[in-house]
């Protein structure tokens, strides 16, 4: 945003997306390959509404259509978070009940701890909401600790109406029409829906 804001380079009346991404490739932000001391790391969040029909559906057949009738109830919602570093080809989902400040600061501890114990620092790409922002760990967890995660932890955030720059909005998108397009009554189906779906991907409940 910062960038947005700064007058252009000379010569140029205005910021294009080119001119930013140059830029951003300038200042380290975004650079065209990142060492396994520095990953960066794509993070985006969806709510899922967990559905479950009234009627059993009619199934497709020779000549015939799958018929499903549009009554159903509604069981709730599930939060996704999903990770992905497109560099290394590696993806984390977690499926929470809520999608607040502490969920978001618990998933911090398993990505530097657990996913990548040895990085330096992770460069953490996210959306501009309030949950995304380091005094999220400091609720949920004892300052010292907030303090360590935080010390390892880079936070950019997207532009405002550029979230689609996130590629984790694009990877939550393919899982949505590959998978999550359907009826689904539990959190437990949505997990293993997922993973017989998409097994290039990890899934946690």
């Amino acid at each position: 945003m910062a960038i947005c804001c700064s007058d252009p380079p000379s010569g140029h009346v205005r910021w294009t997306l080119s001119l930013l991404v140059s830029e951003l490739k300038r200042q380290g932000i975004v650079t065209d390959a990142h060492c396994a001391e520095e990953p960066l790391i794509c993070i985006d969040e969806a709510a899922m509404e967990l559905k479950q029909g009234l009627k059993q559906p009619i199934p497709l057949k020779p000549g015939q259509d799958a018929k499903e009738d549009y009554h159903y109830q509604r069981n709730g919602t599930r939060a996704i978070f999903l990770f992905i570093n497109s560099i290394r080809g590696w993806r984390r989902v977690k499926s929470y009940e809520h999608r607040r400040r502490i969920e978001w600061a618990e998933e911090m501890p398993h990505l530097l701890l657990v996913d990548y114990p040895n990085a330096r620092k992770v460069k953490l790409v996210c959306d501009n909401l309030n949950t995304h922002h380091i005094a999220s760990l400091y609720e949920a967890f004892p300052a010292q600790e907030a303090h360590q995660l935080a010390r390892r932890l880079e936070i950019h955030y997207t532009l405002p109406n550029g979230s689609w720059l996130n590629i984790a909005e694009i990877e939550l998108s393919v899982l949505h029409q590959q998978c999550l397009e359907r009826r689904l009554p539990c959190y437990r189906i949505l997990s293993t829906v997922f993973f017989q779906g998409v097994a290039r991907s990890r899934w946690e409940t």
